[in-house]
């Protein structure tokens, strides 16, 4: 006899509301709501573990806290260099032996 289904609609994991199962056959769906505004389905037990926290705009903003610095050229070791402030680049009119 299968297991019966686990309700979770109404509960909030991290970001998202679930407002209501979605049929999804093998896998069981569910639609949520994020709490920027956007809905969306979800894997029911991706939910329930924590896999799923958002729908997307959490890695977006995290995404955003860490922007690189572009290095410059002339900052860029290329090929072995024994002394850590030269840096040769083959084929430049300054290169040297």
């Amino acid at each position: 006899m299968p297991r019966p289904r686990r309700d979770i609609t109404g509960q909030t994991f991290g970001r998202i509301t679930v407002r209501r199962d979605v049929a999804g056959g093998k896998n069981p769906k569910v639609l949520c709501l994020c709490s920027c505004g956007k809905e969306f389905t979800a894997d029911k037990h991706n939910v329930i573990r924590g896999n799923t926290n958002s729908c997307g705009c959490l890695k977006s903003e995290k995404a955003g806290r860490y922007v690189h610095k572009k290095k410059t050229p002339e900052k860029v070791p290329v090929g072995n260099t024994f002394n850590e402030d030269e840096f040769y680049i083959p084929g430049d009119d300054l290169y040297e032996f």
